[in-house]
């Protein structure tokens, strides 16, 4: 009796993951628009190749921006056409959720990020983005998930051991990335 319960709740999970709501599809990439005169991706190459001291380009990410509303008795669902702008301090990117922007990475020096969201009908909302160390946290989460297993002491054990790893790691070429935007929009309140 107890397998057969087992088996109705697995398989009842599984049926309602299946429901849910595939991500809506981004039609294009968009690109940045350097503030500071810059053209490319990379914002500081120019100032790079004359000799500038400024923060090592070390790639680029797509950083998906997307909208959510909570809908009663749905949750969090996933809507398009809200107007976004991704701002740092050497540029900037206009797009239309859901969108994908490439952005440039700085390591450790990448700038926050701005991304505030309009769409009428909805109040305005900002967020804040700011790069992490993905190495370190994939690192450490492999690591302390090991020694979660073996129970409170396996996991505190395991922690303890990743930070010696880190600590005796090299950082410097550690791969930096920004969280995806997931922007929850508010209706505004309806007069009446």
């Amino acid at each position: 009796m107890k397998r057969a319960l087992s088996l109705s709740i697995a398989l009842a999970a599984l049926t309602m993951a299946g429901c849910a709501a595939k991500p809506l599809t981004v039609g294009s990439i968009t690109s940045i628009q350097p503030t500071n005169g810059a053209t490319g991706t990379d914002v500081y190459a120019h100032q790079r190749a004359t000799g500038i001291p400024v923060p090592e380009y070390s790639g680029d990410q797509l950083l998906e921006v997307r909208t959510y509303e909570q809908k009663e008795g749905e949750g969090r669902v996933e809507m398009a056409d809200a107007n976004c702008t991704v701002t740092a301090g050497t540029f900037k990117a206009d797009m239309t959720t859901p969108a994908t922007v490439r952005v440039p990475l700085y390591k450790d020096k990448s700038e926050s990020l701005a991304v505030q969201c309009n769409k009428p009908g909805f109040k305005p909302q900002l967020v804040a983005l700011t790069a992490f160390d993905k190495t370190r946290a994939d690192r450490y989460n492999n690591i302390t998930s090991a020694g979660a297993s073996a129970g409170l002491i396996g996991f505190v054990a395991s922690a303890a051991v990743a930070g010696v790893i880190d600590a005796s790691s090299d950082n410097t070429q550690n791969a930096w990335y920004y969280p995806p935007a997931k922007i929850d929009l508010e209706r505004e309140a309806t007069g009446g």
